[in-house]
């Protein structure tokens, strides 16, 4: 019973890991267009 407790727990544990540890991807963190829009009509 002990075995099927630590099995139990080591499958939870290589399964979930990778996603509490992973980083974060790249993000934007500002955006700040600059120039004229050509040829814009409403």
């Amino acid at each position: 019973m002990k075995f099927k407790h630590i099995g139990l727990f080591l499958s939870f544990f290589f399964l979930f890991s990778p996603i509490i540890y992973a980083e974060d991807g790249p993000q934007v963190e500002m955006f700040s267009p600059q120039g004229t829009v050509k040829g814009f009509v409403k």
